[in-house]
């Protein structure tokens, strides 16, 4: 029987974080996956952790690269070229599938909607150092319609990737490596652009730590900028960098707030 998800995850430097992320995966009731370890040459146990839990676990079905890379999106794409399922899913190794059934419920509507190419739920933030609360985010809906998606998405900043199933062959296009936050984002925009179908399911796929997604605040703008001019214009560029600049200059200066109270300063 062939594997219907591949579970493709980044790491580096995990070994505290991981098990938790694995033992979410392992205790999925629908078992049709393989679990893609993609770590960018961890100088901890991360590797040795992984291989114990796993095996420990008696699930098998596991491949595991270890070598440099240049980012989270190398990363990706690395799991991508070793990926076998029918369907790609990205987690963080320090996220988690929200329940057991995740898999099974996202496979019901995949068997349900067989034109769809995307399949995407909402999310959970949480923050693994609890100094934030957690927050349920139902994520927007995407249309039959190019226009409309492009514009929704132009509010709405794009889809958290730790909520989409997308089919492994819409990824003969890697992520790019321009990119060093957002290329998940440019990534979408392009399906978008080649009028892919989409499509909402009501479930709450992952617990998503956002604890260090605010350490580079700047990049993450500056890249914002760069890939809404490269799909909409020069012009909705300059007008999303005027709409945004004001709300990401205050978030930057909270997050070096943060900085200082958290260094006692």
């Amino acid at each position: 029987m062939s594997v219907i998800f591949s579970i493709i995850i980044p790491t580096y430097n995990v070994q505290k974080s991981i098990v938790r992320t694995l033992d979410s995966i392992i205790k999925q009731s629908l078992k049709s996956f393989e679990i893609l370890i993609i770590d960018g040459r961890s100088t901890d146990n991360t590797i040795e952790t992984v291989n114990h839990y796993l095996i420990k676990s008696g699930f098998t079905e596991f491949k595991i690269i270890s070598e440099n890379d240049t980012g989270i999106y190398d990363a990706m794409n690395k799991g991508i070229s070793i990926a076998t399922g029918n369907f790609i899913y990205f987690l963080g190794s320090d996220d988690l599938l929200y329940s057991s059934d995740v898999l099974e419920l996202v496979n019901v509507n995949i068997k349900k909607f067989k034109d769809v190419e995307i399949f995407y739920g909402n999310v959970l933030r949480y923050d693994v150092t609890n100094k934030t609360k957690e927050k349920f985010v139902k994520t927007f809906t995407l249309y039959n319609n190019k226009l409309l998606n492009k514009l929704i998405i132009f509010f709405k900043l794009g889809l958290c990737h730790q909520t989409f199933f997308a089919r492994r062959e819409l990824f003969s296009t890697r992520f790019s490596l321009e990119y060093k936050l957002v290329s998940d984002l440019n990534w979408i925009l392009d399906l978008v652009e080649d009028k892919k179908r989409f499509k909402h399911i009501n479930i709450t796929i992952a617990k998503y730590n956002i604890s260090g997604t605010s350490s580079d605040l700047g990049l993450l703008f500056l890249e914002l900028i760069a890939v809404f001019t490269a799909h909409y214009g020069i012009t909705l560029g300059y007008i999303f960098r005027l709409l945004r600049k004001k709300r990401w200059m205050i978030a930057m200066q909270r997050t070096e707030m943060k900085k200082f109270q958290n260094n006692g300063i």
